[in-house]
Parts: structure tokens; sequence; C-alpha cells
């Protein structure tokens, strides 16, 4: 073999290895320089993320103080209009109850008049009763007076007088009767009318709204115009006929009937009924319906009596 060629291929040789070293190193050192811009740059991303997030936080919680503050505020204005409204109502009870009180105390003075009325009406009763028995002993002695003088038999005089003096006696026991009768039903007319207004004040207010309000729904709240007609005159129209009263309020898809008279407050709210599944409504037909209404009722009303019967 040449001994030159083979320094050539040694110098190769180590040229090439040479030259892989230094690549090695070059590479190494290019790695150390990546993996510090690396981390250095997830350094800062975290540094930037860390504060993103604080700055996120801190807005989320300005933004649930504002939050928190507007929903206390408007708690705090519920509140307080509930408290107002519950101080009306308070009040307006207080007023109710010191209004029924003051009735009550005179419905207590009138019935102290009139327990001294019926003792005084006792008393005048006592004092007719004797005066009766004073007539009837003059009677006796005017009996024995006349048997004497007319010479008149004792039965006889005693018969003819007993009849005047009953027939008289009778007249004005009856008239006197009749007085106190008349004076006492005065009395207790006027007392018992304020006795039962009490009464229904007293009572429940639902038994009352069942026994006197009737319901009638409404496809829609524009039929409440309607009823009510221009310048009230249907809603007159239909109360001057049945003679019920008719409550319009805010109540939804629904207007009120109210009557003690229960056969009054069925005719009305049959004949509302009808009116509104007609839809025409207007004084003229209001008092037709109403007289058919009626005349249906009356009739089933004759009908159920003489089953009863």
């Amino acid at each position: 073999m040449n001994p030159s060629w083979l320094w050539a291929v040694l110098a190769g040789v180590a040229t090439a290895v040479g030259g892989f070293a230094l690549g090695i190193a070059g590479a190494r050192r290019l790695a150390r320089s990546g993996l510090a811009r690396a981390e250095r740059l997830a350094e800062q991303m975290t540094v930037d993320a860390t504060r993103q997030a604080e700055s996120i936080v801190r807005a989320a919680g300005l933004e649930a103080e504002k939050t928190l503050a507007a929903q206390r505020i408007e708690l705090e204005r519920e509140m307080s209009g509930a408290r107002d409204a519950l101080r009306r109502k308070i009040h307006d009870a207080d007023a109710s109850e010191t209004a029924l009180a003051k009735r009550l105390e005179v419905l207590d003075r009138k019935e102290a008049v009139l327990g001294e009325r019926s003792l005084a009406l006792d008393t005048k009763q006592r004092v007719l009763e004797e005066r009766l028995k004073e007539a009837s002993r003059l009677i006796a002695e005017e009996n024995a007076r006349l048997e004497r003088i007319a010479g008149v038999r004792k039965e006889d005089a005693k018969r003819m007088l007993l009849k005047n003096l009953e027939d008289e006696a009778h007249v004005d026991a009856s008239r006197r009767a009749r007085e106190i009768r008349e004076e006492a039903e005065r009395w207790a007319q006027q007392e018992s009318k304020k006795i039962i207004a009490l009464a229904i004040q007293r009572y429940a207010a639902e038994q009352c709204v069942e026994t006197t309000v009737a319901v009638v729904g409404l496809a829609s709240d524009e039929m409440k115009g309607r009823i009510i007609g221009r310048d009230g005159r249907n809603i007159r129209s239909f109360e001057k006929e049945t003679g019920v009263d008719v409550v319009i309020d805010d109540t939804p898809g629904a207007v009120l009937i109210s009557s003690f008279d229960p056969v009054r407050r069925e005719v009305a709210r049959l004949a509302m009924e009808k009116l509104v599944q007609d839809g025409r409504i207007h004084p003229g037909r209001i008092e037709e319906i109403v007289a058919e209404v009626r005349a249906s009722v009356d009739a089933g009303v004759r009908e159920s009596g003489e089953r009863a019967l």
C-alpha cells in the first residue's frame, strides 16, 4: 500500500472526526441557547398569564361587588315598599277596628235604651192590669147600686152591665194592645235591621262573598269595556234591570255580580253570560236578555216548588 495514500486517508478521517465533533459541540451550544430562550419565554408567559389572571379576578370581583350592591339596593327598595304596605294595612285595620268598636258601643247603648223601654212597657202592662182589676171592682159596685135602684134582678142587671163593660173594656184593651204592639214592632224592626247589619259586618268575609257574589268569566279583558259601555250606559242599564251591583276591577278575565238576593244574583249571572256570548251589548239588548232570563228562572223556581210540594 502507498504510504502517502494512507496518510491522506488518515488525514481525511481525522478531519471528518474533528468536523463531527465540532458539529456536535455547535449543536449542543444551539440547543442550550434555545433551551434558555424557551425557559425565558416560558417564564415571561407565566408572568403575563399571572398578571392577566389577577386582572380578570380583580375585574370579576369589582363586577360581583357592583351586582351585589345593585341587588342589595333593589332588595332594600322592595323591603321598604313591603314595610310601607304593611304599615298601611295595619293602619286601615286599626281604623276599621276603631270604627267597629264605636258601632258596638252605639249598639250597646241602643240595646240598653231598648231594655229600658221594655221595662217601661212591662210597667205599663202591670198598670193596665191593675186598672182592669179596679174596673172590675167598680163594675161590681155599680151593679149592686143599679140593682137597688132599678129593682132589677141581680142576674139580669149583672148580665147587661157585664156585657156593656166587657165590650168597652175589649175596645180599650184592643186599642191599647194595638198601640203597644205597633210601638214594639217599630222599635224591634229598627233594632233588628241594625243587629243584622252588625252581624253581616262581623261575619266571615269568605262566607259573605260566597253567598253574595257571583263570578262571570270573560274571554278577554276587552269585554269589560263593552260591558261598561259609552259613559257607563250599559252597566247602568244592566244594574237597573237586574237590581244587582256589577263590580269591574283589576281581576283578570272576570266580572263580579253582588247582591243579597240569590234570585236576582242568578238572573244577573245568566243574563251577563248570555250577553258576553252574544257580543251585542247595549241597553235594548240588555233589557231583552234580562226579561228572557228572568222568565226562565221564574219558571224553573215554580217548577221546583211544585215538585217539592
